[in-house]
């Protein structure tokens, strides 16, 4: 079953509170500039706001387009968990962002999608569709196997296809966003003024 994502803050809570750097990726606390943002093991990156922490992806997503994903997830499209710059995210469904996987550990060929295989002495090239395994081919190298593996993957995943020539548009950055980057101190005051809280 999937996993249901909570509402996200309101995105003027978020702005107020932490000041992000599309280009770099980086989230740092408004009021200090110190980093707000940390990283455990390889893992996502995480960002603490009102005693709760959030996978940062998300709640960058929400600061720079002003867009709550719901049930969509983030999915980084260099496959780095730790790459939070705003042209490496793009929402999409858990089957797309599955599909934008990186290599597991334990492939020792060296390809996705490439496994040797030791009865025939050739490399068998195969993909996913619809949770199911798909034969591609047999090939006498990992090479050629690899490269029907990532064409058969383009044509079926398009730009959710690691490695894919597609180039998903970068997101648009909200008017908040913007306003925001303008006149910072204004936007502050009047966000307190509106949730009745000071930062």
């Amino acid at each position: 079953m999937a996993q249901a994502h909570r509402p996200l803050p309101p995105q003027a809570l978020l702005l107020a509170y932490y000041d992000y750097d599309p280009g770099t990726g980086i989230v740092v606390y408004r009021c200090n500039g110190s980093p707000a943002a940390y990283n455990t093991a390889g893992r996502y990156v995480h960002l603490p706001f009102n005693r709760v922490v959030w996978a940062a992806h998300r709640l960058i997503w929400r600061m720079y387009t002003g867009e709550d994903p719901g049930e969509l997830e983030i999915d980084h499209v260099d496959g780095d968990r730790a790459n939070n710059r705003i042209s490496n995210l793009r929402p999409a469904t858990r089957t797309q962002n599955a599909r934008n996987r990186v290599k597991p550990h334990t492939n020792w060929t060296g390809f996705l999608g490439v496994r040797f295989e030791p009865d025939r002495k050739k490399f068998r090239a195969q993909g996913k569709r619809n949770g199911r395994r798909v034969h591609i081919g047999y090939f006498l190298t990992a090479e050629e196997a690899a490269v029907a593996a990532t064409a058969w993957r383009h044509q079926q995943y398009e730009e959710f296809s690691r490695g894919s020539p597609l180039k998903t548009p970068e997101p648009v950055a909200s008017e908040l966003f913007l306003k925001f980057k303008a006149d910072p101190v204004g936007m502050v005051a009047q966000t307190e003024a509106k949730f009745r809280i000071n930062f």
